[in-house]
């Protein structure tokens, strides 16, 4: 998939207005043949923009289907992986622009969501999180990243601390925490998440 991501931003360096342009073939009709893609679009790729809870004003998608020789499907989910990859990157892009921590500016971004904020605070609590002060360096050789989306009606929010020694990358903690709403077996949803993590590895 080709993401190309723009913002308009405001005095106080909170997004106005974001436009994400989206390529990408279908990921579905390999596995579901009789699919109509016949208006140009494919939903399942655009998964997680389309439900994405941050309050933006202007707030514009667009897709574009790739037609490929080589089939394509889903790897472990369908579009959340592309698409949260592109934009969560895209928000600490403007998190840095805007020279502010990237939870705290997420949090802003979701401060009318009292759910989010409480995954987002949840998070910052089991990890310690210290804001970061404006753009500045993480310890040598070690630095934290996270992320948040809503997928499949579960709010997630993610951490993952690395270290860097030479060319040598280690992952030395993930934190997770979700909101999936009612869980019907703790096991099972605790399984999910862990593969998932373990998949993106």
């Amino acid at each position: 998939t080709l993401h190309r991501l723009q913002a308009r931003l405001g005095r106080d360096g909170q997004p106005v207005a974001v436009t994400h342009r989206l390529l990408s073939p279908t990921i579905l009709k390999p596995v579901f043949p009789p699919l109509d893609l016949s208006g140009g679009l494919a939903p399942s790729a655009l998964d997680g923009l389309l439900e994405a809870r941050y309050r933006i004003p202007g707030w514009r998608t667009e897709f574009g289907l790739m037609d490929l020789p080589v089939p394509t499907s889903v790897y472990r989910t369908t579009g959340w992986g592309p698409t949260i990859f592109g934009l969560e990157s895209f928000i600490d892009e403007l998190a840095h622009r805007a020279k502010a921590d990237p939870l705290a500016f997420r949090r802003s971004l979701l401060a009318h969501d009292e759910r989010a904020v409480r995954v987002l605070d949840e998070l910052a609590r089991r990890t310690a999180w210290k804001p970061r002060a404006a753009n500045a360096a993480p310890a040598r050789g070690r630095g934290q990243g996270m992320a948040f989306t809503d997928a499949f009606g579960t709010l997630l929010a993610q951490m993952v601390e690395v270290s860097v020694r030479g060319n040598k990358v280690r992952i030395e903690r993930i934190v997770t925490v979700a909101d999936p709403g009612q869980v019907v077996d703790p096991d099972i949803t605790r399984a999910g998440l862990d593969g998932g993590a373990i998949w993106a590895l």
